[in-house]
């Protein structure tokens, strides 16, 4: 049951639109409370409307409580039958109408709401949990892993039994970078941890790697993340990389560092590759809705 009623809303001359269905949050990661005492159903999406990260709004009229849900923050909604009706879900939505809307619903190509008759679940271009960036090559998806020890190709291979198409990503911009240092730190409670990344030197060039000048970093080194056209990120401490191993192994493979202390991005070093990581960012190419 769809209520008949939408909000059309002129902001910086772009239409938004809002679907309002009887619903009721049940999965999400995360959640807003605007306020307790909104009497104005409309104050509430006007809320969502002016915050671009803002996908849906939770409005329940009997203690006039209004919740925001962001972005990839929200996975589930129960359709509600109360009549009269007395919670909201509101979300952005390409329609143009509130009649005859579609069991899949769009907005933008970022998510799709589907009407599974006794909830609408959202599904995003990235899986579940995941966390989207804006890439040249398209919208990347990544998680970051902790499921055991592992070297770059168990990482790799675990990756691709997580998600379709997934391998061990590399690291594109500021904003992935950001993305595997919170997310070790918060999980490790500030202790430092080891970060396994995508990339693997070639074996022609370990022997000579300091003097060789079609040896180096990005160029002599192959990628699992086909998808990784920025290897600026990749910050490197020292002199490293510098492929200089012991006992007869070379350091091919490539780590970056979470720290207990401020955050300091010049923290990557390159390891054996039997070296195993704590930690591992899982990436795939996000799907077109």
């Amino acid at each position: 049951m769809f209520l008949k009623l939408c909000a059309f809303l002129f902001i910086q001359k772009i239409l938004t639109v809002f679907v309002a269905v009887p619903g009721r949050p049940v999965d999400f990661e995360s959640s807003i409370v605007l306020g307790t005492n909104y009497t104005d159903y409309t104050d509430c999406v006007k809320e969502c409307l002016n915050i671009t990260t803002c996908s849906a709004i939770y409005y329940n009229s009997s203690n006039l409580t209004c919740i925001r849900y962001d972005y990839g923050d929200l996975f589930s909604v129960l359709q509600v039958q109360d009549f009269p009706v007395i919670e909201i879900f509101s979300f952005k939505t390409n329609s143009t109408t509130c009649s005859k809307l579609p069991d899949t619903i769009y907005y933008s190509n970022h998510y799709s709401y589907i009407n599974t008759g006794t909830y609408w679940e959202i599904e995003g271009r990235c899986p579940k949990d995941w966390k989207e960036f804006n890439r040249t090559m398209g919208h990347w998806c990544m998680k970051l892993y902790s499921n055991g020890a592992k070297n770059l190709e168990t990482a790799n291979d675990f990756c691709g039994t997580v998600a379709e198409n997934a391998t061990i990503s590399g690291i594109g911009s500021q904003e992935e970078l950001n993305y595997v240092y919170n997310e070790s730190w918060e999980t490790k409670n500030g202790k430092q941890v080891s970060i396994g990344v995508d990339g693997r030197l070639m074996d022609n060039c370990t022997e000579s790697f300091k003097t060789r000048t079609d040896c180096g970093f990005p160029e002599s080194y192959t990628f699992y993340d086909k998808y990784l056209t920025d290897y600026s990120y990749y910050k490197w401490g020292g002199e490293n990389p510098d492929a200089i191993g012991g006992n007869g192994l070379y350091q091919q493979c490539i780590v970056c560092y979470s720290t207990n202390s401020e955050q300091t991005f010049n923290t990557f070093d390159d390891v054996v590759c039997s070296s195993q990581s704590t930690y591992y960012p899982c990436g795939r190419l996000a799907r077109d809705l």
